[in-house]
């Protein structure tokens, strides 16, 4: 999946995933790709951090819980987005699976 950079876009994807995953709930499910959204400020970094994204943080970490998704945690790096001039970096890419199933997942 890819998230748009506008958070009312991103709100409407979410929605739109909770929908189906209720009438899924004895399905496995990975959703991979940039959310264009992080899960806590620690996962954004910028010389000039002005913003304040605890909104997007809580939207995004809801999404997570009402679908019963699994985070899977990164090896290695911290972010997956770097500005080309090296001035800002996030973690915006995700792999989430179902909470109710065991996976291996090996990139």
């Amino acid at each position: 999946m890819y998230g748009s950079g506008s958070l009312k876009e991103r709100k409407e994807v979410w929605d739109e995933l909770r929908e189906i995953r209720k009438n899924q709930q004895n399905k496995v499910w990975c959703v991979v790709g940039d959310f264009n959204s992080i899960r806590r400020k620690e996962e954004r970094k910028s010389v000039v951090s002005t913003s304040d994204y605890s909104r997007e943080i809580r939207d995004f970490n809801d999404f997570i819980e009402n679908t019963e998704l699994l985070d899977i945690p990164m090896v290695g790096r911290k972010f997956t987005w770097y500005k080309p001039n090296g001035t800002v970096k996030s973690r915006i890419d995700r792999i989430l699976v179902s909470a109710e199933r065991s996976l291996i997942i090996v990139l």
